[in-house]
């Protein structure tokens, strides 16, 4: 059997499951990025879970364009 220890929650925001197809490009001012396509895994009031095959260093800045179906444009 495994140990199960409890894992003490530090996140000071409640996140929300929450599977969406995404755009996402990297905002740098040295070149335009490509616009990549990505999943959001979760959401809350300190930030997403951004989920791509493409390894971002903590810290980047991104533009991310969210299809939500009760809006006609990506938010």
């Amino acid at each position: 059997m495994f140990n199960k220890k409890k894992i003490e929650e530090r996140r000071t925001h409640t996140r929300l499951h929450a599977y969406h197809l995404v755009k996402y490009k990297v905002i740098s001012a040295e070149k335009e990025s490509e616009t990549v396509l990505a999943s959001l895994a979760d959401i809350g009031g300190g930030g997403i879970c951004l989920r791509s095959e493409e390894s971002l260093p903590v810290g980047t800045t991104v533009q991310i364009l969210i299809n939500l179906p009760q809006f006609p444009q990506p938010v």
